[in-house]
């Protein structure tokens, strides 16, 4: 794999690893916000009389007797009975009553008891794969931005130095045009068939300064004939 594939590569992952990660982090948020809510309606709910909720969202409720015996459609389990019993702290639970899901809230009463209070999730489930699909769409999207820039700039940056893998027998004007005041190129310069040096050219206020630095020997550099990295 060439140097510039390399670079693209790791330039395109950085950044869909950057993407993912955010994208990650709006699903947990908006999840837990969704949950939030939706819990908060559903304590609201078990503190009053059975009838559809604000949203038209029916309520079920189940009323458990400390010896464990229930009045309502809900089902209960073991650790309900044992709540209603006197064991154990309010909870939210996510259950399927045929083939409904439903998420409960279980507390218990001052004297004994407890009651189930539940409300379908299929709202909530709803508009959870609604966000989902819009976070890997938008995300999807992103890391092909991603992909597509990383090339770009694997490319921008790598043009000089393709350019520099042989040697001229000028300096390149339109390299030293690219090169900002104090900006540093190094390449090598000389006839083809005589000989080449390693120079350091610095570009200044007042135009360009050589440096010979060491005798090299590189293929010529021809037009259009750079070698990819």
């Amino acid at each position: 794999m060439s140097f510039r594939a390399r670079l693209t590569l790791y330039t395109a992952a950085a950044i869909a690893v950057t993407v993912a990660a955010a994208s990650l982090a709006v699903w947990v948020v908006a999840k837990r916000e969704l949950l939030s809510q939706f819990d908060q309606t559903l304590v609201q709910q078990a503190t009053q009389e059975v009838h559809p909720s604000q949203f038209g969202v029916q309520v079920y409720k189940t009323l458990v007797q400390p010896g464990g015996a229930a009045t309502g459609p809900l089902p209960v389990d073991t650790h309900a009975a044992q709540l209603a019993s006197g064991n154990g702290s309010s909870y939210f639970a996510n259950v399927t009553v045929q083939k409904v899901r439903l998420r409960e809230f279980v507390f218990p009463l001052e004297h004994g008891g407890a009651v189930i209070t539940a409300i379908p999730l299929a709202g909530t489930e709803r508009a959870l794969a609604r966000i989902k699909f819009w976070i890997l769409l938008v995300g999807g999207f992103g890391i092909g931005v991603a992909a597509a820039l990383a090339a770009f700039v694997a490319s921008a940056a790598l043009r000089p130095v393709r350019r520099l893998t042989a040697a001229a027998e000028t300096v390149p004007a339109a390299l030293v045009e690219e090169l900002a005041a104090g900006g540093v190129m190094m390449l090598p310069l000389g006839p083809h068939a005589g000989t080449q040096r390693l120079v350091k050219l610095t570009k200044t206020e007042d135009g360009l300064q050589r440096e010979d630095l060491i005798g090299v020997r590189f293929v010529p550099l021809l037009p259009g004939q750079a070698r990819e990295l």
